[in-house]
């Protein structure tokens, strides 16, 4: 007897908007447990303003689902004062609420732009600013990278292909159910290993933002450690959104690194103590060849100190990362000093092309650079080298 058609019909059965629709509900789910909890929150600035003359240690009663939780007056004045420091560095706009909750956990909404804390997450942080900072930090990573909306977008790309293998599976097996259940598996797989990637991009990116907030780069290390030594540490799991504590840590250590780094060597360029620098960025390229700070602080002291390699080190900076925006207008000048004007100009256009022109302009036309001897800012630098972007 014939089975093939048999087993075509499954197939046919097996409908791709019957699958797709489990992985759907799968998305909403997680949507509707956020959204829930946004609806039972406070804004924190508001707790704050309506406490302004009560003592650090009073305690705040907030209604949970199933219960009443507490928030220390002190604890929600230093979430509030370290929310907004960072937020300024993220350059973004985001609301910051609190929800009663004995859950350790804080969540990043894309839209509108939110960041919810627990109770029991602020009883852990407590008044610690450097603790807090990472967190603050972390989620608000979230938000700058846009990463809800592109794991939206990245969950449909998840659920055909989970529909593609569950049609398959359930032809070769000639059952639905096995179908339908090796699509939730693929999905699952897929969703949970990207949700791992951007939670570890979450982590540098925020470590990032805390240090430039001028909090102490370590907090994130010891954000993950305080939670270890509170709730212990476990492996990750293959279908687990977040990576353990310990594999985050080990993640996170080199973005510490090189915000030590960063801050030396700003202090260096700040003293003009191009020998030091120098030295310094040997020792920060041996530990991170890929660090695209480094090539820049590389490529300022050899040129102050009028020594060859300045160009090199500015291509490489920006080749390794595009969006530093002092490193792209240094190889600019540089180019237009080694007689490449065309490239110099090219270089000048791509500059004033960058995307976010309102951030660049305030995060990087008040940073002195230093090009053969001529120091000011870049703004003043580019006038003088008469290479403004037309």
């Amino acid at each position: 007897m014939n089975r093939a058609p048999a087993r075509a019909s499954v197939g046919k059965r097996l409908a791709a908007a019957h699958i797709a629709c489990l992985c759907v509900i799968a998305i909403a789910l997680g949507w509707v447990s956020i959204r829930s909890a946004h609806a039972q929150t406070w804004r924190v600035q508001d707790l704050v303003a309506q406490t302004i003359v009560a003592d650090a240690n009073q305690q705040i009663p907030l209604q949970g689902v199933k219960s009443v939780e507490q928030a220390r007056v002190g604890d929600l004045r230093t979430l509030l004062d370290v929310y907004k420091k960072i937020e300024s560095i993220a350059g973004v706009r985001a609301d910051l609420r609190i929800v009663a909750s004995r859950t350790v956990n804080a969540l990043a909404i894309a839209r509108p732009p939110t960041v919810v804390v627990t109770t029991s997450m602020l009883n852990v942080i407590g008044d610690d600013e450097g603790l807090t900072a990472a967190l603050i930090g972390h989620e608000l990573a979230h938000i700058s990278k846009r990463h809800g909306f592109i794991a939206a977008q990245k969950a449909r790309q998840h659920a055909r292909v989970g529909v593609a293998a569950g049609r398959e599976v359930a032809v070769e097996s000639g059952s639905v159910a096995s179908g339908e259940l090796a699509a939730r598996q693929v999905f699952l797989a897929l969703d949970s290993a990207f949700s791992r990637q951007q939670e570890i991009e979450a982590d540098k990116v925020g470590t990032a933002l805390l240090s430039q907030a001028k909090f102490h780069p370590d907090s994130t290390l010891r954000l993950f450690r305080t939670m270890i030594d509170r709730f212990g540490a476990r492996p990750t799991e293959y279908l687990d959104s977040h990576p353990g504590l310990e594999e985050r840590i080990v993640s996170a250590e080199p973005a510490v690194m090189d915000e030590h780094f960063r801050l030396l060597a700003e202090r260096l360029h700040e003293a003009r103590n191009w020998q030091r620098l120098l030295r310094a960025t040997d020792y920060w390229l041996q530990a991170n060849e890929g660090a695209a700070r480094a090539w820049y602080y590389r490529g300022v002291s050899l040129d102050a100190l009028g020594r060859p390699g300045a160009l090199p080190a500015f291509e490489r900076a920006v080749a390794l990362d595009p969006r530093i925006s002092p490193a792209r207008l240094a190889l600019c000048i540089e180019l237009f000093r080694s007689d490449r004007a065309r490239e110099s100009l090219l270089c000048s256009q791509q500059l004033e092309q960058m995307a976010d022109k309102e951030a660049f302009g305030a995060q990087t036309f008040q940073h002195p650079i230093h090009v053969h001897g001529v120091r000011g800012t870049p703004a003043v630098i580019q006038e003088r080298m008469k290479i403004v972007p037309h």
